[in-house]
């Protein structure tokens, strides 16, 4: 860049242009493109160091947690076998307030997720937080039953799922590699056909409401193990339930700017039978799907409210009808492929983002070096043009779009034969007149003589 800013302070613009500001020019690109790779991973890397902060605290949560429900299933063991020994009773009536302990960390936490911009993450802490309230009030009762256990669980599993989640990292898929690089050879363009066309949440967020949904589904089985169904819980399960289906709204309209969300829940009384045949749940989707469907609609928003109505049948069997029986169950089980679904599309996209923002790059560094080039050649012109506006061997030739360049070659031909046709005493005269200092009294006086003399020598020639 020194060799360039010299070249330049001294009017030698091709000097400059070829090869110092060419290769300085080159080396800012560059450096402007380290410089943002550098930025994207430093950000990458710091909302990184927050999720792993944020993810060990759940992970001693989740081992504090163990230990409670470990006492619980022990002390619902001893009770079964008569009244409690003392430290199990003293043990007892602890744990109400080390659970509700439990809840205010977890509480805090989720205002360290709310940096993370996250919807599910801040509504699973939530969710954490309101079940870890429910049990602490069931043992204030106090009761340890096969429910309050399964909630227990509950809280385990949705921990995990958060220290899973917040360990996942955006990451590149083979097979979409290799069906891009097929679709380029085949000049399809990302977006058409055989991909999402709606905009899908990302990988991680979509991984944890799967294991919400896991937990719901885990819950719907203990339940109707039991001999006498536990309606509270059923319409309490049903309730979040309806909470996912909610969540799952919200975070396709995050993700597409408000242009798809879920339908209404198809109507309660549509529901199948427990007694229905295996395929049943499959026949009435397929019904639903060619009365409701409209053609030309894309398939991943088919897809995505296919799923939502799940949901709510999900919802509708635990809150409305208390039946967690086989039909329901084999509706959450449907809703988990759904979300396995999902999940791919959002890493598909996920790889086209990436290819796309590299193909951007490459297409501005193009540009870029298009205008250099242009530049470059435009600076060389100028110089070139300047050349041979001094040169006056050469005659200046005007052509369509370029500039005039002076011509002094025909006024020296005139004036040299001036020279020629001038008296001898007169070019004496001059050649004597070169050496002489004149008076500046005088200076006046002899340009008026000498200017008097070239007017006469021209009114004779013409």
């Amino acid at each position: 860049m020194e060799r360039a800013i010299v070249s330049l302070n001294n009017e030698k613009l091709v000097e400059a242009y070829s090869p110092p500001q060419v290769d300085a020019y080159n080396a800012l690109l560059e450096a402007k493109s380290t410089i943002e790779k550098a930025l994207e991973k430093a950000q990458d890397e710091l909302n990184q160091q927050k999720k792993e902060s944020i993810r060990q605290a759940y992970v001693k949560l989740l081992n504090d947690q163990k230990k409670v429900g470990v006492d619980i299933k022990s002390i619902d063991a001893k009770g079964k076998e008569g009244a409690l020994p003392r430290p199990t009773a003293i043990r007892l009536g602890q744990l109400p307030g080390d659970q509700g302990a439990l809840s205010e960390r977890a509480g805090k936490l989720g205002e360290q997720l709310e940096q993370l911009d996250s919807i599910v993450y801040v509504w699973a802490n939530t969710d954490i937080v309101k079940t870890m309230n429910s049990v602490k009030d069931d043992l204030a009762k106090p009761t340890t039953d096969v429910p309050t256990q399964a909630e227990e669980t509950r809280i385990e599993d949705q921990l995990q799922a958060m220290i899973d989640s917040l360990r996942i990292k955006p990451r590149r898929s083979e097979f979409n590699e290799r069906q891009h690089r097929q679709q380029q050879g085949q000049g399809q363009q990302p977006g058409q056909s055989g991909q999402p066309k709606a905009r899908m949440p990302g990988e991680a967020e979509l991984q944890l409401l799967k294991a919400l949904q896991q937990a719901v589904n885990k819950s719907t089985t203990v339940i109707d193990a039991e001999k006498n169904k536990d309606k509270p819980k059923l319409f309490s399960l049903g309730g979040r339930q309806g909470d996912l289906r909610d969540l799952l709204d919200k975070m396709i309209q995050k993700a597409t700017q408000g242009k798809v969300k879920l339908g209404a829940e198809p109507d309660n009384r549509d529901q199948l039978p427990e007694e229905a045949p295996k395929g049943a749940v499959e026949d009435n989707e397929l019904v639903n799907q060619l009365l409701n469907q409209k053609p030309g609609d894309d398939e991943s928003v088919n897809s995505i409210k296919r799923t939502g109505d799940r949901m709510a049948r999900s919802r509708q069997r635990l809150a409305l009808n208390n039946d967690p029986g086989k039909t329901t169950q084999e509706i959450q089980k449907r809703i988990l492929i759904d979300i396995d679904d999902l999940i791919n599309q959002a890493r598909n996209q996920q790889q086209m983002q990436q290819q796309q923002q590299q193909r951007n790059r490459g297409q501005r560094q193009q540009q870029q070096q298009q205008q250099q080039n242009r530049g470059q050649q435009q600076i060389a012109q100028q110089q070139q043009n300047r050349q041979q506006g001094q040169n006056a061997a050469h005659e200046s030739v005007l052509r369509p779009g370029d500039k005039a360049q002076v011509d002094i070659s025909q006024d020296l031909k005139a004036q040299i034969e001036r020279w020629g046709r001038m008296h001898g005493r007169e070019r004496d005269a001059v050649v004597e007149g070169q050496s002489e200092k004149i008076n500046p009294k005088y200076l006046k006086l002899v340009e008026d003589y000498f200017k008097s003399l070239n007017e006469k020598a021209t009114e004779q020639q013409r």
